[in-house]
């Protein structure tokens, strides 16, 4: 896939992603919630593996500040083995891209159907 394309793709497919997310889990303020009240935490990003990598140090604050917290990333298929090489996560949920329309509708049908019974309390 050319970078031209994939960018519009993640345009495109992120904002409505995106969307559909934020009617399992609405947003919630800046303040950060007591360590003793999260026990789910998400972190989603679906493009670029460097900026997952870039992540670490956000991984690591979560980790820090939520200790007993089970961090869980959301992510494509194909950036799996990227996550497993990172400290502090948990688990993985993922989308499959890669296998035409009617696989990606049943990938994104069980993902966010694996995200409501996670019940994250931060996003």
């Amino acid at each position: 896939m050319r970078i031209a394309t994939m960018k519009a793709v993640d345009t495109r497919l992120g904002r409505a992603l995106c969307s559909m997310l934020s009617l399992v889990a609405p947003a919630r303020g800046a303040d950060w919630p007591a360590p003793e009240r999260v026990r789910e935490i998400a972190l989603v990003k679906f493009w670029g593996m460097g900026s997952i990598v870039l992540m670490t140090p956000a991984i690591a604050e979560l980790r820090a500040r939520y200790p007993h917290a089970r961090l869980t990333f959301v992510t494509q298929a194909a950036n799996r083995d990227v996550i497993r090489l990172l400290d502090g996560v948990d688990a993985t949920l993922t989308l499959d891209l890669g296998r035409g329309p009617a696989a990606f509708l049943a990938s994104l049908a069980g993902l966010v159907a694996q995200i409501r019974r996670q019940r994250f309390d931060l996003w």
